[in-house]
């Protein structure tokens, strides 16, 4: 079930990345919806986007160390 929401949430998210592309907040929940199915790779690219749409925003940085941090 779980894993269906979340798929759910990935339709949504995309939806509104395509309609506002350089929104860094939507990109950021994209990428931790991307993160969570384990697509690490798409999750580390859309937050790179982040940071570069929005440098000063620390919370992107911490993502992206998040992101890139290898599985346990």
């Amino acid at each position: 079930c779980a894993n269906r929401r979340t798929q759910s949430m990935k339709r949504h998210a995309e939806k509104a990345v395509r309609a506002r592309p350089n929104n860094s907040s939507y990109l950021d929940t994209l990428a931790e919806i991307n993160f969570l199915l384990g697509d690490r790779d798409q999750a580390i690219e859309l937050i790179q986007k982040c940071i570069r749409i929005d440098p000063s925003k620390i919370h992107y940085r911490n993502q992206l160390k998040r992101f890139s941090q290898p599985s346990r």
